[in-house]
């Protein structure tokens, strides 16, 4: 559960969108991506940025 509830935005890659076939594959890269952040859950996609909160 995080400590606080602020939303930090990570900027996806513009191949992830171009490779992506569906959302399905989309979430599933991004996913990918993301687990080169550790400390960050993705919540949602939007506008080519992850929105994260950040775990502890």
């Amino acid at each position: 559960m995080p400590v606080n509830n602020d939303l930090y935005r990570v900027l996806i890659p513009e191949r992830i969108f171009q490779e992506a076939v569906g959302k399905e594959q989309l979430k599933m890269q991004v996913l990918q991506y993301m687990a080169r952040y550790p400390h960050y859950q993705v919540k949602s996609i939007q506008k080519g940025f992850a929105i994260c909160i950040r775990k502890e």
